[in-house]
């Protein structure tokens, strides 16, 4: 849920700064690319472990990297 979190931040950081929501993962991550490289570098990183996450248990290490993650975009969103 975390990396759900990460999205969800990304997709409120992209409203703000474009003013529209992207229609996909591809999306976001091409905006945030091209535009915003601090947080597609969080979230690039981040994604893999979400895709595992489908097929593997996520372990107390990774769930907290996420969660710092997380935590990390509300900042820069002043959230």
């Amino acid at each position: 849920m975390f990396f759900k979190a990460i999205a969800a931040l990304c997709d409120l950081f992209i409203l703000r700064k474009e003013g529209q929501v992207p229609s996909s993962h591809t999306n976001r991550f091409r905006i945030l690319e091209d535009k915003y490289p601090l947080i597609y570098k969080i979230a690039d990183r981040d994604f893999p472990f979400y895709q595992d996450s489908y097929t593997q248990k996520m372990n107390k290490e990774t769930a907290k990297l996420l969660k710092e993650d997380a935590e990390q975009i509300k900042k820069i969103l002043g959230i």
